[in-house]
């Protein structure tokens, strides 16, 4: 399955289409770049449906906090900090509560913050424990 016809163009939208609202840009965006990896490391296609999904919805659990983020011009609250934090589990609750059963989009979506050397968020993956697909 290919979600774009032409890698280039797919990558080359990021950078011409930069209106509209940032959030669901910023899901789009992410999308296209796993779409585009997905091809490039010649990773199984029938993951593709999943990660595409897990793409576009890793934040749900932050959306609204999201567009005011991406505004707002003095720091953080503690509040949004913790809100920042639990948004990859509380997307995953989200997601599950809209009957999603598929394992590999809501483990993208649980791990879509996590560094290979477990240094990042929600659960510090490392080494084989971070799953490539993320």
């Amino acid at each position: 399955m290919r979600f774009f016809r032409d890698s280039s163009a797919a990558l080359a939208s990021l950078f011409i289409l930069e209106k509209g609202n940032y959030p669901i840009k910023h899901a789009v965006d992410v999308a296209v770049i796993s779409d585009v990896m997905v091809r490039k490391r010649g990773m199984d296609s029938d993951n593709q449906g999943p990660l595409m999904a897990a793409a576009l919805t890793m934040n749900i659990g932050m959306l609204s906090l999201q567009e005011v983020l991406y505004q707002q011009e003095k720091d953080l609250t503690s509040e949004q900090k913790q809100l920042i934090d639990s948004h990859p589990a509380q997307s995953v609750v989200m997601l599950r509560e809209a009957k999603v059963t598929d394992r590999l989009w809501l483990k993208c979506v649980l791990a879509h913050h996590e560094k290979i050397d477990g240094t990042a968020y929600p659960n510090q993956l490392s080494g084989e424990q971070y799953h490539e697909e993320t």
